[in-house]
């Protein structure tokens, strides 16, 4: 063999050993070969030693030299070997190929067209059985015994998984992610980083995973897919560790190239010595390989057990549960459940009576009250019909206009205070009007939150005969004459509230017995939720109705109270006028009798000297008179 062939050699072995880029996000499981390539680098490790003996015989051929070409084709003899050798080493130890393609973020193209063609066929919908209670219980117990081991600070148990809050996941998540990238700093709202993480995980059903259900991780329809998510990431977690134990040795590609450095070093000072016997060097390499695989072995073996262990803890698991008794407690679960919604459908029907008997005591008022803004509108154009047809000189014309001018302007400023003080009264009703509506929606949730707990009514399992329910009495059935604490039918602080905390302390001592069987009735509970909300939806869709009906009722009456308010005013002033008008005729009149009677006894005498006065005052007093009669005859 050649200094050329020899060259062409190296280049193909060199072409192996290739600068990877490390990262600490695994790969998917399902592109790891993890006991087949432990088992190829053993039958490859013995393939190897028989190939290096076979290699090192060949070196025996060489012969000492002084020349520098035989010396030079020597060392590249020597390099062929070693690269043959690495060579072959590298495919026995397939195991960490396979395995480091979980923390390698480029690798050989070969595995690259396998890891897409794995990607490719991933599917779109989660074949895990992860509703079903067996498999959630195997979850549980898997990532308890993790975390246990691991060294995880809380204290968790079989419960807290079972409906953990949000704190205890988030807690998990980040613990198990550390465990995978340790250098990760969680910086953004947890809801953003878990989606983030699990996609740099490459976890197959990322998109299934909403940030809804991360703001309710605890729910019946969010937690089954959180819990097998952390499953996942646990057995990603097993499996870098498993990596790591085996790639402690196997990972180090500069272990055995020291390894069989070392040889080549004894041997080249054996073979520049004129020594040809390199047998012991030989038993010495071959010890030290036998001994990475004899390790290699022990760590198959501990897996192995592991496995079996593990197969027989889920083997129990499936067995411990009869799912006969699970079908029939869930048939009994669902015929109470059948019984209270048919008790609450009862329920909402005498509410629908009430209003549909309220809605009719609304359209009734509402026909009386425009019976009566007509009857006052034939009163109003009457009384207008009645001031017109009375006489009026011009004199009285002018007086009348500036007087009219005057309470015009006098109106308008009552006119606006007027609408002032509406206004301000409208706001406080409408003020007053939400916070009825919102109350009435409060009794509305207690009741229903206590027909769930089993308060409501009598007859319920918690009631123990007493009276949980609450009513909401109107104000407008008494006329608006109610106090605060009387627009409920019962007394909250003294009634109402002690025998619920009596309730709360002994439904407190009953929870801990029942929380296994909540887990069951959970998702059971989750579709009666969507039937009480659909009730819900229906029952706020009739108070609506029920308030516009009021908000128009009450932008009438308050139409028709002004208006009665500002014909009554105008009314009440035209008479007071009317009245002073009639009084100043009078007062007027007294003091021309008065003067004329005065001046009768002096009328002859002093005809002379008054020259034209007299018939002046006859003029006046006549005046009078007439400004009298026309008066007299106002009614």
């Amino acid at each position: 063999m050649n200094q050329e062939t020899f060259s062409s050699h190296r280049r193909k072995t060199l072409g192996v050993i290739e600068n990877q880029s490390y990262s600490q996000i695994p790969q998917p499981s399902s592109v790891m070969k993890k006991v087949m390539g432990v088992r190829g680098q053993v039958v490859a490790s013995d393939g190897l030693n028989g190939q290096t003996g076979t290699l090192i015989g060949q070196n025996r051929v060489f012969q000492r030299s002084s020349s520098s070409g035989n010396f030079v084709e020597g060392v590249h003899m020597v390099n062929g070997v070693q690269k043959d050798v690495f060579r072959n080493s590298r495919q026995s130890l397939a195991l960490s190929s396979a395995r480091r393609s979980s923390v390698y973020t480029s690798g050989r193209p070969s595995n690259i067209g396998f890891l897409s063609q794995v990607a490719s066929q991933v599917p779109s919908k989660d074949p895990r059985p992860i509703r079903d209670k067996q498999y959630q219980l195997m979850c549980i117990h898997s990532i308890l015994a993790y975390l246990s081991s691991s060294g995880f600070p809380q204290v968790l148990t079989q419960k807290s998984l079972q409906q953990p809050t949000q704190k205890d996941f988030m807690t998990i998540f980040k613990w198990l992610y550390h465990k995978l990238d340790p250098n990760y700093q969680f910086v953004k709202k947890m809801d953003d980083e878990v989606i983030i993480c699990i996609k740099n995980l490459k976890y197959p059903f990322a998109d299934q995973i909403s940030r809804s259900q991360l703001i309710a991780v605890g729910s019946p329809h969010s937690w089954p897919s959180m819990l097998s998510m952390l499953h996942w990431m646990h057995e990603k977690c097993t499996e870098k560790l498993i990596n790591k134990e085996i790639d402690i040795d196997d990972n180090n590609d500069n272990d055995a190239e020291k390894i069989f450095f070392d040889y080549l070093t004894k041997a080249y000072r054996v073979f520049l010595s004129g020594d040809d016997d390199f047998s012991e060097m030989e038993k010495e390499l071959e010890h030290e390989f036998d001994k990475r695989n004899e390790e290699i072995l022990s760590v198959i073996e501990h897996l192995e057990k592991e496995n079996e262990s593990l197969s027989e803890t889920i083997k129990n698991i499936a067995e411990s549960m009869s799912s006969i008794e699970i079908l029939d407690r869930e048939r009994k679960v669902l015929q109470s459940d059948k019984d209270k919604f048919n008790q609450y459908i009862q329920y909402l029907e005498n509410k629908k009576k009430k209003f549909i008997d309220l809605n009719a005591r609304l359209k009734n008022e509402l026909f009386n009250k425009e019976k009566e803004l007509s009857q006052l509108s034939v009163e109003k154009s009457e009384l207008q019909t009645q001031v017109d047809s009375q006489p009026i000189s011009p004199a009285d014309v002018d007086r009348m206009t500036a007087e009219r001018e005057s309470l015009v302007k006098n109106l308008e400023i009552v006119t606006g205070k007027m609408e002032e003080s509406s206004k301000q009264t409208f706001e406080k009703e409408i003020l007053a009007q939400k916070k009825i509506d919102s109350l009435e929606k409060l009794i509305a949730n207690y009741n229903s939150l206590g027909y769930k707990i089993g308060i409501i009514p009598e007859t319920a399992p918690y009631a123990n005969n007493a009276s949980f329910e609450l009513d909401f009495i109107s104000p407008a059935a008494n006329h608006g004459a109610i106090r605060p604490d009387q627009l409920v039918n019962r007394d909250l602080r003294h009634d109402i509230r002690p025998r619920l905390q009596k309730l709360r302390q002994d439904l407190g001592s009953r929870l801990h017995k029942e929380q296994d069987d909540a887990i069951q009735l959970q998702e059971v509970l989750d579709k009666v939720c969507e039937g009480l909300l659909d009730a819900r939806d229906e029952l706020d869709v009739l108070q609506a109705k029920v308030s516009v009906t009021m908000e128009q009722y009450n932008d009438v009456k308050d139409n028709m109270l002004a208006e009665s308010s500002v014909s009554n005013a105008e009314i009440e002033k035209l008479e007071r006028d009317l009245q002073q008008m009639k009084i100043t005729a009078q007062n007027g009149l007294l003091q021309l009798e008065q003067r004329s009677q005065s001046v009768r006894p002096a009328r002859p005498c002093n005809q002379q000297s008054q020259g034209r006065p007299l018939p002046r005052s006859h003029t006046d007093a006549r005046r009078s008179h007439s400004v009298q009669a026309s008066y007299s005859d106002l009614p």
